[in-house]
Order: C-alpha cells, then sequence, then structure tokens
C-alpha cells in the first residue's frame, strides 16, 4: 500500500511512528504537509512559520525534511484537520453591482434596521 500526505500528517502529528520515506515518493510534499500541520491550530502555524518555513532550503531530500518535521513537531490530540479556504466574495460584487466598500456599510444597516441583506443590496443597485 502506498503511503499518502495523511499518512506522513498522522505519523508526524499524532502517533509519532516513524515512516520508511521514499526518496522518489512524489506523495510527501515539503509545502503541502506544512500548509495542513498549519491547519491544525493557530499555534501550529506559527510554530510552522518559526521554524519550518525558515529553514526549509537547508534540506536536501525529502527524508530530512520528514525527520525534521518529526522531530520537531509536538504529539498533540488527534482530531480532524479542516482545510481552510479563502471565503468565497459574493455574487453581487463580482458582478460590479456593489463595491466591496459598502460590505460595512450594508451589514450595519442590516443589523441597525432589521433588514435582510438581500434587500439593502436591491437598494443600493436600483439606486445607481
Amino acid at each position: 500500500m502506498e503511503t499518502t500526505i495523511f499518512d506522513y500528517i498522522k505519523s508526524i502529528l499524532f502517533s509519532k511512528k516513524k515512516l520508511n520515506v521514499n526518496i522518489e515518493d512524489k506523495s510527501f510534499i515539503y509545502y503541502m504537509v506544512n500548509k495542513w500541520i498549519s491547519m491544525y491550530s493557530p499555534e501550529m502555524c506559527s510554530y510552522i512559520n518559526e521554524t519550518s518555513n525558515k529553514y526549509y532550503n537547508q534540506f536536501t531530500n525529502i527524508e530530512d525534511q520528514y525527520n525534521f518535521l518529526f522531530h520537531i513537531m509536538p504529539k498533540v490530540p488527534n482530531k480532524i484537520i479542516n482545510y481552510i479556504k479563502k471565503p468565497k466574495k459574493d455574487k453581487n460584487i463580482k458582478q460590479g453591482k456593489i463595491k466591496s466598500s459598502e460590505i460595512d456599510y450594508i451589514k450595519e444597516y442590516a443589523n441597525n434596521y432589521e433588514l435582510s441583506r438581500r434587500e439593502i443590496e436591491m437598494y443600493l443597485t436600483l439606486s445607481k
């Protein structure tokens, strides 16, 4: 069975059982492993930024990268790591109907006057 990126993350963070890393293994991508580890918690994100991201150019091969992460990362409780996505822009902003500077105005108006955001956006587009 082939080792996946999630097996490496599990080994580095949760189980702390060392895996045999093949130099030609295409599933270990240092950038992606760092990205997934940093999504575990804000503390892990700063930990990755202060260690792994600073010294990434010191490693010559995959084994060195894996060993560094394996030894530097603390063992943490097992939990599901949710992938953090960039928030989507509202479709009215994409279409140019509403300026991005008007978003705070819309939110404030919706809270104060108990109107929906859609109603306020409609009024703004009709008034232009």
